[in-house]
């Protein structure tokens, strides 16, 4: 991690973290759920983001 901090702040901020990608997700999937024909490429760059989000975390 790029920030010097303590336990209580990693821990909140990876509770925070985990709740990004909890809403995230569930964002995605209401996507899907509402556009059944999505742009393959829209979903392979969300791919992306999410992987690169999940690297710098």
């Amino acid at each position: 991690m790029w920030i010097s901090a303590d336990n209580t702040d990693k821990a909140s901020l990876s509770t925070c973290v985990q709740r990004v990608h909890r809403l995230a997700g569930e964002m995605l999937k209401t996507c899907i759920t509402l556009k059944p024909v999505m742009n393959m490429r829209f979903r392979y760059q969300v791919q992306v983001w999410f992987l690169i989000f999940s690297v710098n975390v």
